[in-house]
């Protein structure tokens, strides 16, 4: 299962990516689906499995999320 982390600008993605790409952990920064409102325009999505990781991770940052699961 995938998961869709979405932020509230784009300055959160870039520091996210940073720290998630650092834990070498697999994502891909993608749009957001249209049927999913942001403000951002794009999200990041990771595999389930590192979700736990990433989540510690960008809250220990300061970096503000909603994650959204997909298949």
């Amino acid at each position: 299962m995938k998961i869709l982390l979405i932020f509230q600008n784009i300055h959160a993605v870039i520091r996210a990516e940073k720290i998630i790409n650092i834990k070498e952990i697999v994502y891909q920064i993608l749009p957001v689906p249209t049927s999913i409102s942001s403000e951002c325009g794009m999200c990041i999505e990771i595999n389930s499995i590192d979700y736990q990781t990433v989540q510690e991770c960008l809250r220990n940052e300061g970096i503000a999320f909603q994650q959204i699961k997909i298949v």
